[in-house]
């Protein structure tokens, strides 16, 4: 810090009450106040007490590390404030705070390039510009978490029921897709059939624009029952996709997080693990359209019609005497503008 300057205006302090006491109190601590921010609006004018004032401010800021090991992780918390610290009088103030996180064995070697808006005047208590870097350093945490290597897949999606698709799909079906192989006879006609979905390969990266995009390589398990009566799922083959770019928008809905994916670039490089002898990849990219159709209907199941309830998240993290009240969330280039008020639970602190 190089210059401080203080102006504060003199407070009146009203306590509710109909005592003499109430009075006293109220008229003793206002005049301590101002007494003493009076001295301090007049020692941030006189040059040799401001030295004093910016040392000891500057001594107290070094205290404040850059970085922040987080004990028993491989992660690291990054960041810190800048000098352009904004406020305005009975209107907002500005804190321009900038973390990060950090992966120690696979940091993420990009830059954070986002320009952000100008505040909007809202009746929201809260704005918070997140960055395209900060949701890249968190997508990047979470994939390498005790997966050091990168190698299995860290972010697997519960399994979807192919029958829950907008055109419901069962054993019959993807019989007739994998004729040559060993399907019919193994499972048969009219079985239930399921998609566990995976990330894997590089961590997913993200781009934001009017909505965001996402590219990630994906494993899709397909596995189908042998007994309708039976409640087991049994292994068909893997679906390894090339790198996949994922078009989609973002929307809160009450405190509902809904991520709807519009459209997918979506081709299939090998398939392993087969269960029904060999199945050729140039047939089913040939058939690649259904297989879209696929991919986006078993993603849409989980993060546009379920959606993330943040209030939930928030409990799930311990976290009981903070809510979200009206939140709404705006996608601008490199960034997205969380609006919100919250809701305080002084009983569940």
């Amino acid at each position: 810090m190089n210059n401080l300057t203080l102006l504060a205006e003199p407070l009146l302090l009203q306590f509710d009450g109909v005592s003499d006491i109430s009075n006293v109190t109220s008229r003793l601590i206002t005049y301590i106040t101002n007494t003493i921010t009076s001295r301090l609006n007049s020692i941030s004018r006189y040059p040799p007490s401001t030295i004093k004032i910016n040392k000891l401010v500057n001594s107290v800021l070094k205290l404040v590390p850059d970085q922040f090991h987080i004990p028993g992780t491989n992660v690291t918390l990054e960041g810190g404030i800048d000098d352009h610290l904004h406020s305005t009088k009975k209107g907002y103030i500005m804190i321009p705070l900038d973390l990060w996180l950090q992966e120690d064995n696979h940091p993420l070697n990009i830059t954070n390039d986002a320009h952000f808006s100008n505040y909007e005047a809202t009746t929201d208590e809260l704005q918070l510009y997140l960055s395209e870097y900060l949701i890249e350093s968190l997508i990047n945490v979470v994939y390498y978490y005790n997966n050091s290597d990168g190698i299995d897949s860290i972010l697997k999606l519960p399994p979807i029921n192919l029958k829950n698709l907008p055109v419901p799909l069962y054993s019959t079906e993807i019989g007739i897709l994998l004729i040559g192989t060993s399907f019919m006879k193994d499972f048969g006609l009219g079985k239930e059939c399921q998609i566990v979905a995976q990330v894997k390969g590089p961590a997913p990266t993200i781009t934001l624009k009017a909505g965001i995009q996402i590219h990630a390589e994906l494993g899709l398990d397909l596995e189908c029952k042998k007994d309708s009566s039976s409640e087991i799922f049994w292994q068909v083959m893997t679906i390894n996709t090339n790198y996949v770019n994922l078009n989609a928008t973002i929307t809160i809905v009450g405190q509902l997080l809904k991520m709807k994916i519009n459209d997918a670039d979506l081709s299939l490089a090998s398939v392993t693990d087969s269960t029904i002898g060999p199945v050729s990849t140039s047939v089913l990219n040939a058939l690649i359209g259904i297989f879209k159709t696929i991919v986006v209907g078993i993603i849409n199941i989980i993060t546009n019609d379920k959606g993330i309830d943040l209030n939930a998240t928030l409990k799930s993290l311990g976290i009981n005497f903070i809510s979200f009240g009206k939140t709404t969330l705006t996608p601008f280039d490199e960034y997205f503008l969380f609006y919100t008020s919250l809701i305080y639970n002084v009983e569940a602190f």
